[in-house]
């Protein structure tokens, strides 16, 4: 499948035309399975629409941060600022900017905490993954009907499945259900399956060949494009908030460190300048206790930030996630036994929708979607 310099991971549906083309070309025998237009036709308004809501959470979210974090530098600059600018309208002026900062972070932060935002992301989110589920459900439990190569049976596979998309599209539309609630309460997992298991068949003959190629193609795109995946989402990332949530951590654990030296560094020369009675001695104390509290509360205010986005925890379930798809893909890769390779890429789906599960009760959690 083609390669991007930035993160996009939908090659596994061939969302792109190139996609479409390398698939046909490397999977000839099943590339009326693999190329699924109407699949795609349903994804991309979700697609555009979760991208949508997770910039406006993410605008709203950082907006609200950075407004309370001002008001609160403010309210400790105000002694400052009155010393330096001694009019009678300065405290009045500040006590006002304080509130207006305040209260601009209240409206900011209830708009994502309370707001439809974050629910519309989820909602979309939560579309996109079943699509993407059910395409790779019908290759595990069509794979046999798939491989018998007739064109009769085959047929009724792609209008099974187009009948069965449609059911999922009507489900998935908003406002009608709320799927993202009932995937969380689904703790046993009994609404994973959107394709029946097939109906023994004697008489059915699987052609090795094809067979094979549809095992090598469900290799590429899930296993190993879930492994990817997963592998991308951990790494440190790059830039000043890098799309990675272990990048995120490690940015906000480093300034977070920064600032706490900061306060003691603050603390410490404060401390120091009045047991030495150096020259200038009030306004040195002073000015270093200011620093150190701008300091403390920029450390609060990422700590804030981290528990809204709760970035350890989405690497810890990606981590967990990789390590279970690995492993299944050894095992995939080390068999012949159809039945056995069956059975795992059965495994992988059920894998795939707990995960799906565990990602929506994270980030129904979470405060902010950035």
């Amino acid at each position: 499948m083609p390669t991007e310099s930035k993160p996009l991971f939908n090659h596994d549906l061939l969302m792109n035309p190139e996609d479409v083309r390398a698939a046909r070309h490397v999977f000839p025998a099943i590339g009326d399975v693999l190329d699924w237009p109407d699949l795609r036709a349903a994804f991309a308004p979700h697609e555009r629409a979760a991208i949508h809501a997770k910039r406006q959470s993410r605008g709203s979210g950082v907006l609200a941060l950075a407004a309370a974090l001002a008001a609160l530098w403010l309210a400790v600059l105000v002694p400052e600022i009155t010393r330096y600018f001694p009019g009678r309208l300065t405290p009045q002026v500040l006590t006002i900017a304080v509130a207006a900062l305040a209260t601009a972070g209240l409206v900011l932060a209830s708009r994502v905490l309370i707001g439809a935002r974050k629910e519309r992301w989820l909602h979309h989110r939560t579309a996109t993954e079943r699509l993407r589920q059910l395409h790779f459900q019908f290759l595990a439990r069509r794979a046999r009907q798939i491989a018998e190569g007739d064109g009769t049976v085959t047929a009724a596979i792609l209008e099974e499945r187009e009948r069965t998309l449609e059911m999922l599209r009507i489900d998935l539309r908003p406002g009608m259900t709320r799927p993202a609630d009932a995937i969380m309460e689904d703790l046993g997992g009994a609404d994973c399956w959107l394709v029946d298991e097939p109906a023994p068949d004697p008489a059915l003959a699987a052609r090795p060949a094809v067979l094979g190629e549809l095992f090598h193609a469900y290799a590429r795109l899930r296993f190993q494009h879930q492994a990817d995946y997963a592998t991308k989402k951990i790494a440190p990332g790059i830039g000043l908030w890098p799309w990675e949530p272990e990048g995120q951590a490690r940015r906000i654990n480093a300034t977070a460190y920064a600032l706490t030296f900061m306060v003691v560094v603050c603390n410490v020369l404060a401390v120091a300048v009045l047991a030495l009675a150096l020259p200038g001695e009030v306004w040195l104390s002073v000015g270093t206790q200011t620093i150190s509290m701008l300091a403390a509360t920029g450390a609060l205010a990422l700590r804030v930030l981290e528990d809204g986005i709760r970035p350890r925890a989405e690497v810890t379930r990606l981590r967990n996630y990789r390590g279970e798809v690995l492993e299944l893909y050894r095992k995939f890769e080390a068999t012949t036994d159809v039945a056995v390779k069956i059975s795992l890429m059965e495994r992988l789906e059920e894998l795939s929708y707990r995960e799906l599960r565990d990602f929506l009760t994270l980030h129904h959690e979470a405060s902010f979607v950035l």
